[in-house]
């Protein structure tokens, strides 16, 4: 019988006779393959079908937002700035012209509107004003209620 260091030698022998074999049958299946698409007009979608939605979905990164003039490598805008963008504070010069967000979008912030306080043209305002008014009434009728039980 044979010893055990002889078997994981014919083994690793064997496994490397079976990469040979397939790596020479691929070549002819992949030719084969080509021949039929090539004869019958195949497309990748008559072959492998539709791809699902949410497949669709992923694949799907966005347009691109800026460009590297120097390189011409793009970025959606989205995920980990790339390093020939990551320290620009204005960011203008690298729009792409005729993309969605071309224009820049300026942002208010609430240290604008005057600590914290909301603007009173916003809903966050609208909602501020609601909330005061009812502290006013429940503050008076709980005067009204202290006083008739004295």
């Amino acid at each position: 019988m044979a010893t055990y260091h002889e078997l994981k030698a014919q083994l690793a022998d064997l496994a490397r006779q079976a990469e040979e074999a397939k790596a020479l049958e691929i070549h002819a299946v992949v030719d084969d393959i080509r021949a039929k698409v090539a004869e019958y007009g195949l497309t990748e979608k008559d072959i492998f079908g539709r791809r699902s939605r949410a497949q669709a979905k992923k694949a799907f990164i966005g347009m691109p937002k800026y460009r590297d003039p120097k390189t011409g490598a793009e970025w959606t805008g989205h995920g980990r700035a790339p390093a020939w963008i990551k320290a620009v504070k204005d960011r203008t010069n690298f729009l792409i012209a005729g993309s969605a967000s071309a224009a820049p979008v300026k942002h208010t912030s609430r240290k604008a509107a005057g600590k914290g306080a909301a603007s009173e043209n916003t809903t966050a305002g609208k909602v501020a004003e609601k909330k005061s008014a009812r502290r006013a009434r429940r503050g008076s009728a709980g005067k009204e209620t202290a006083q008739a039980t004295e």
